[in-house]
């Protein structure tokens, strides 16, 4: 997930673009900033597309951060059946991501992938916000609201991560030996023994066909060892 010092960044700079945004539609006058953003030049559009590509980007990163984390995090709430854990694939784009988290009951990874996809469209709506002669007032007041709430939606999707208890994750899950530092000295590795020469399918469908669920968290391994990671619980679940 992003650093909770990118997080906060994000909502310093969300602010002050509502707060620019609000400023700008809410008062007139001949001043240096409404002349700047009435200019009819091409330099307060491309600015303001150039943030919205940018806020674009952000929400790119914090959805597949999420979606990396998803699987550990409902591990860490509750033990899960492996076809919503460790058979789990990333999302590649919002939109599937969005369907798979609507499956799994990840309601804030649903929320997230829904505002990732509306964020393709703030460079367009930014872009239209500086009033020139060619649109109608109709266009500029539609696209200006339009920013505004999805921009506030956004502010509270990201402070709302603040609100969830994520867990403790010592190793970098986005890299193998993050991935692999998870699962070492686990126990269920001695259940999969001989299913890496099977094809997908088939050992996805063995693995299904254990009925085990997983759990992740602090847990002590075969060598005796306590680690932080992922294991099968005790018990066949019917």
């Amino acid at each position: 997930m992003l650093s909770i010092l990118g997080r906060l960044l994000y909502i310093l700079l969300t602010c002050g673009l509502l707060a620019v945004i609000l400023y700008y539609n809410n008062t007139g006058g001949d001043t240096p900033f409404e002349r700047f953003m009435d200019n009819q030049g091409f330099g307060v559009r491309f600015l303001f597309t150039t943030v919205g590509i940018g806020i674009t980007f952000f929400w790119g990163s914090f959805f597949t951060s999420i979606a990396i984390v998803s699987p550990y995090h409902l591990l860490s709430v509750s033990p899960q059946y492996a076809r919503n854990s460790i058979l789990l694939s990333p999302p590649s784009n919002a939109l599937t991501g969005f369907f798979s988290a609507i499956r799994r009951r990840h309601f804030f990874m649903a929320v997230v992938a829904l505002t990732s996809l509306l964020s393709e469209f703030m460079p367009i709506l930014l872009n239209n916000i500086p009033f020139r002669i060619t649109q109608t007032y109709v266009t500029h007041l539609v696209c200006t609201w339009l920013a505004v709430g999805i921009l506030s939606v956004m502010l509270l999707v990201v402070l709302a991560s603040f609100l969830i208890k994520w867990p403790h994750m010592p190793a970098d899950i986005s890299t193998i030996a993050g991935s692999i530092y998870y699962v070492f000295d686990s126990g269920m590795l001695w259940s999969f023994e001989g299913l890496g020469s099977l094809r997908q399918e088939e050992r996805d469908w063995r693995i299904k066909e254990m009925g085990m669920r997983y759990a992740f968290g602090e847990m002590t391994g075969v060598t005796g060892t306590h680690r932080i990671g992922v294991d099968a619980v005790e018990g066949r679940m019917p």
